[in-house]
């Protein structure tokens, strides 16, 4: 388990996606069924199971478990995130929108048996996060973290070389200023599962707009170079569209394994 030696909490990690929320919960990748449904299986989820959904944003891994399990605490700390989850998931009695943060979810010890996350590990603060999961974990818990591989690097490339300051990106508060640590540091051990799941859809002009204008470091609609961003963006997408769509890879991978 190495850590690594950049500083961390030197930028903001809540309030960046205050201004993305809607392009957020509309435009960004939803995680297949299979991985869902893997999770159930490996953690012996049923009707009866609560579930912590750390880092929710606006629910796109609690969505995945209301109907599901009996309880979903989604722990948000940015308001405009969590009044979105609720105006999306409010009406099922298994969702209850939680104010916290990964290293202080407010929930009782032992009270979850299992942990879920999406796309937000990359922005916790390691060793007081992960006494916290083991604080609200029941004996026995699980943990579920849902990330990406991106395998078009041709594709990838061309999207990083229109991150730019001239474009409006905000380069400055990137996550390098963030403490990375490698999977197992959670796990507290390397006996957990990995699994891989691909889907390849096709995107629209919007839909490719929209999911990298919803990165924290995006210039938004009012920003004086969002026009540049977009120019940038749009030659991109015409350079790999075929018959006017994207086809894009998208693998996700999944970790499972009961932390100690």
């Amino acid at each position: 388990m190495t850590l690594s030696p950049l500083p961390i909490r030197e930028i903001d990690t809540i309030d960046r996606f205050t201004t993305k929320v809607g392009v957020y919960a509309r435009y960004r990748w939803q995680y297949p069924q299979e991985a869902i449904a893997k999770i159930m299986e490996v953690a012996g989820l049923n009707d009866a199971s609560v579930v912590a959904d750390i880092g929710a944003g606006p629910g796109t891994v609690a969505r995945h478990f209301v109907t599901r399990v009996g309880v979903v605490y989604a722990v948000e700390p940015n308001v405009e995130m969590r009044r979105q989850a609720t105006d999306d998931l409010g009406q099922y009695p298994a969702f209850i929108p939680t104010a916290g943060r990964a290293e202080a979810t407010t929930l009782p010890d032992r009270s979850v048996d299992a942990i879920a996350i999406g796309r937000a590990l990359h922005w916790f603060d390691p060793e007081p996060t992960r006494l916290e999961f083991l604080r609200i974990l029941k004996p026995g818990g699980w943990l579920a973290t849902l990330g990406e591989e991106r395998t078009q690097a041709d594709l990838e490339e061309a999207i990083r070389a229109i991150c730019t300051p001239e474009l409006g990106w905000r380069t400055h508060d990137d996550k390098s200023h963030i403490e990375r640590v490698s999977p197992d540091f959670y796990f507290g051990h390397e006996s957990f599962d990995a699994y891989r799941f691909q889907e390849v859809s096709e995107e629209t002009w919007e839909m490719f707009l929209g999911r990298i204008a919803s990165r924290s470091a995006a210039p938004d609609p009012d920003h004086p170079l969002r026009v540049r961003f977009e120019q940038a963006a749009r030659a991109v997408f015409d350079r790999f569209r075929q018959d006017g769509l994207l086809p894009v890879v998208h693998n996700t991978l999944l970790f499972m394994g009961q932390p100690a």
